[in-house]
């Protein structure tokens, strides 16, 4: 046995080893191998028998054997009339047993009758020189009486493989060693079985042992499972497969549920479900392979049958639609009961894809439902707006009802900005709504009235790929969401056309301030409320819409990159880059994203990846992209080709013009078009811009007019503009813009230096670097502290940590020395996981710890300081 071959069943060895020792030493022993099917027991018992090296007797049994196991064991035994059975076959073994040591093998043993049982059970007792061993499948029937005797003898029950056994097996399958991972999943497919493990790696024969071929090894589990159910089952296939089949289509294990389904007793459900634990067929990691497995191989009648027949009896049974829908998707959805649950399972399903497979399924038995229509496009649209734009399209072109034209007319509306690649939907909406009011007539009411709030809302949203609509008519009080809506786009639109900021910022707070529903509309109010000059409130209004979304979808990509165009002028560049990331792998098909992406990394002092990140198509809200994005290429293009970077600038005025962008702030092209042509020799067109710009009356835009005078004036040949930059550093520094704070304040510092200065220059150069630093706009911070030292000061040692960290790498410091975990501050802060390492690992770095756990003294000597 020391050669036999097998792995992992080196204790199970010594102990037939022992028995054998026992046997040849004058003694009886019983050994009783439990396992299931599949487990190695007929392998040790021809380990067993090969190394006996004695007499062996083998029987196998099966279910429907008639004769008595122990007299296929002993044939040979001698009729004595009138002598009880026991004492014959204990009389001849006693013979037998005088010459030399005997062992008995009964492979199947639990199909042994219990007569043979109490003899081998009689002759261990009252033998001598004696081995029994039996092979007992590990189920809850036909134990064949050895739990009678199991107290008597040395059981065995084999266990499943271990990895590392595993891995032996299918190291033995191939000549190239396997990879981990391709043994790890050939560990999770067989579940340990060795049968299972067998079967899996013939099947695999030609594959590479690669972690690659893990999809495969799942498949080949599967499929073995699949052959070896009906053997695993047990006895009683019908009761036994039925109940299984029960339980694959619930896909849970409730005893009284699978009754109900089954048609059986629970007393029947009990006993099979004994079986399957046994087998390890209703093990937790068996049992989606189960419901495969079995799902897989029942015809389609007899699947479509049981699925019926489920959702019927759920239905009846008052369970949740959650629980009814998916046995509904399986049939066709010919009754209204069937559409009415799935449309009720979407709107209870936190999983918006889900939502959308029971909605679809209730549009192909009606396709023009104008009420699925609407909730298939908010399920569905945020992840996949071109599809939920189809839909409605074909729905609208199928619907005839006022009403229902303009319900579904104003949901592709709101569609636009997401699926910019479709067709506009501001010509089918003008005729709906001209339909509607020639239904509703001049002073609607109630759910009517909110429809016509609605299509004014959906009008300007169908402006975000063109020049905006004007927002024009009453301004809504904001008493219903669908006011708050209107209000929200307004603001937006208000503040693109640049009419004034103070009822622009009203409407935004309006739309932002009541609690109910929350959406894309209100991201770009709270963007608006940013240009304003109120960005505590704006980052409010962008996390609560980040909140309130999933995690990947047109809402979370626009609200993300919002925050992160916001944060990269207000003074956080790594957050706006953390920010930016999120929003462009929340929908990677978002280009004006990878625009905000690249803005902060301009702002972040990485112009080449900013470059990089520029999209190669035209942005999808075109009237932030667009413009954006020649500013990025034109501070790219600034550090070899100046004049290639002023045409860049002065495109972006025709571009926003064509765009109905007025607005100076959104895309503030002319404050370094301004300085890129007084550089150039071109004072007096440098003053002629600075001076036509529009001014948009907020802090930002006063500031970065007077800072576009200051540039203008700074000519050669003038004298050094220090009031008018002074009073746009005053200005600026109340505006929640640092990025042109410190741009303000470096040429402030140039002001000073050329007036001969030094001094202020140099307290200057230094206020710049030390923001720059703590914003995290790393050229500009080296910029600043360069022309430090060439005004005659130094470079100080490394600023304190509290400068030194961005606000991103502040909040992330406080929540982690609190005491939360990675997820809990991604979620706390609406970061990814990655975007928390980065934070941490510069922490660590900043504040000169080892790790998470000297945080927190770190963070509070920091706020004693």
């Amino acid at each position: 046995m020391a050669h036999s071959g097998l792995v992992g069943r080196d204790a199970e060895l010594d102990a037939l080893r022992s028995g054998l020792a026992t046997a040849r030493a004058g003694g009886t022993a019983m050994i009783v191998v439990r396992g299931g099917l599949g487990t190695g027991k007929t392998a040790l018992l021809d380990a067993c028998a090969a190394a006996a090296d004695l007499p062996v007797r083998r029987v196998v049994r099966a279910e429907h054997d008639r004769a008595p196991a122990i007299a296929e064991l002993l044939p040979d035994a001698p009729d004595r009339p009138g002598v009880p059975p026991s004492q014959r076959f204990r009389a001849h073994v006693a013979d037998l047993t005088a010459a030399a040591p005997l062992v008995l093998l009964v492979d199947d043993a639990q199909w042994c009758d219990p007569g043979s049982v109490e003899t081998l059970d009689l002759l261990v007792r009252r033998g001598q020189r004696l081995l029994v061993v039996a092979a007992v499948r590990a189920t809850g029937h036909g134990a064949g009486g050895w739990g009678v005797v199991a107290p008597r003898c040395n059981p065995l029950t084999l266990r499943p493989f271990t990895a590392d056994e595993v891995a032996v097996l299918v190291r033995r399958g191939w000549r190239t060693p396997p990879e981990p991972g391709f043994t790890a999943a050939c560990a999770r497919a067989s579940g340990g079985n060795p049968l299972a493990l067998r079967m899996i790696i013939d099947r695999l024969a030609g594959l590479p042992p690669t972690a690659a071929q893990a999809p495969a090894v799942a498949a080949a589990g599967t499929a073995v499972l699949a052959e070896l159910l009906p053997r695993r089952i047990g006895p009683n296939p019908g009761e036994a497969r039925t109940v299984a089949e029960a339980v694959a289509v619930l896909g849970r294990v409730n005893p009284e549920s699978v009754a109900m389904l089954a048609g059986v007793s629970r007393s029947v459900v009990d006993e099979v479900f004994e079986t399957l634990c046994a087998e390890g067929v209703l093990g937790a990691a068996d049992i989606g392979e189960l419901r495969r497995a079995l799902l897989d191989d029942l015809p389609p009648g007899r699947r479509r049958w049981w699925h019926a027949r489920a959702a019927r009896l759920l239905a009846d049974a008052g369970r949740p639609p959650t629980e009814i829908a998916p046995h509904l998707l399986e049939l066709p959805a010919s009754e209204p009961w069937m559409r009415s649950t799935l449309r009720a399972a979407a709107r209870d399903t936190a999983d918006r894809g889900r939502a959308g497979r029971y909605l679809d399924h209730v549009l192909v038995a009606a396709p023009a439902d104008p009420r699925t229509l609407v909730e298939y496009a908010r399920a569905v649209g945020d992840a996949d707006p071109l599809t939920a734009h189809r839909m409605l399209s074909t729905g609208l072109d199928r619907t005839t009802a006022p009403r229902d034209r303009a319900v579904l007319a104003v949901e592709l509306a709101f569609l636009t900005p997401a699926a910019a690649a479709a067709p506009s939907a501001l010509a089918a909406l003008d005729d709906a709504v001209a339909h509607l009011d020639a239904a509703i007539g001049p002073r609607p009411t109630g759910a009517d009235r909110d429809l016509r709030v609605r299509a004014s809302a959906a009008r300007l949203a169908a402006g975000w790929t063109r020049p905006p609509i004007a927002a024009d008519g009453p301004v809504p009080a904001g008493d219903t969401p669908a006011e708050r809506e209107l209000l929200a786009l307004r603001a937006f639109t208000d503040m693109l056309a640049a009419r004034p900021a103070a009822p622009c910022a009203e409407h935004a707070r309006t739309a932002l301030a009541e609690p109910g529903p929350i959406g894309w509309p209100h991201a770009a109010a709270a963007y608006a409320l940013a240009v304003a000059g109120d960005v505590p409130a704006a980052l409010a209004g962008l996390d609560r819409v980040l909140v309130g979304t999933r995690p990947s979808g047109w809402t979370r990509a626009l609200a993300g990159m919002l925050r992160a165009l916001v944060l990269a002028d207000a003074g956080d560049a790594g957050a706006a880059v953390a920010d930016a990331e999120c929003a462009v792998e929340a929908l990677g098909s978002v280009d004006t994203a990878r625009v905000a992406l690249a803005t902060a990394l301009h702002r972040a002092g990485d112009l080449d990846a900013a470059v990089r990140a520029l999209p190669e198509t035209g942005p999808d809200v075109p009237v932030l992209g667009r413009p954006l994005a020649l500013l990025v290429r034109a501070a790219a293009a600034e550090r070899a080709d100046p004049a290639a970077a002023l045409g860049h600038l002065l495109s972006c005025e025709g571009l926003l013009a064509e765009l109905g962008v007025a607005n100076p702030v959104v895309a503030p092209w002319w404050v370094d078009a301004t300085r890129l042509l007084a550089e150039s020799g071109k004072p007096r067109a440098a003053a002629d811009l600075a001076e036509r710009a529009a001014r948009w009356s907020t802090p930002t835009g006063a500031g970065l007019a007077l800072l576009a005078r200051g540039f203008a004036a700074s000519a050669a040949d003038t004298p050094p503009p220090v009031d008018a930059l002074a009073d746009a550093v005053t200005v600026l520094t109340g505006a929640s813009a640092d990025w042109w704070l410190t741009r303000a304040e470096v040429a402030l510092a140039e002001a000073h230096l050329r007036a001969d200065d030094r001094v202020s220059a140099r307290r200057s150069f230094r206020a710049a670097a030390e923001r720059a630093t703590r914003c995290g706009y790393r050229a500009l911070a080296d910029a600043a502290r360069t022309r430090l030292v060439a005004a005659g000061g130094r470079r100080h040692g490394a600023p304190d940590a509290r400068d030194i960290l961005t606000t991103a790498e502040r909040r992330v410091a406080e929540l982690a020395a609190a005491g939360a975990t990675n997820r809990e501050i991604s979620e706390r802060l609406l970061i990814t996981l990655r975007t928390v390492e980065t934070h941490l690992t510069s922490l660590y770095r900043k504040l000169s710890v080892p790790g998470r756990a000297a945080l927190p003294d770190a963070v509070a000597e920091q706020d004693r300081a």
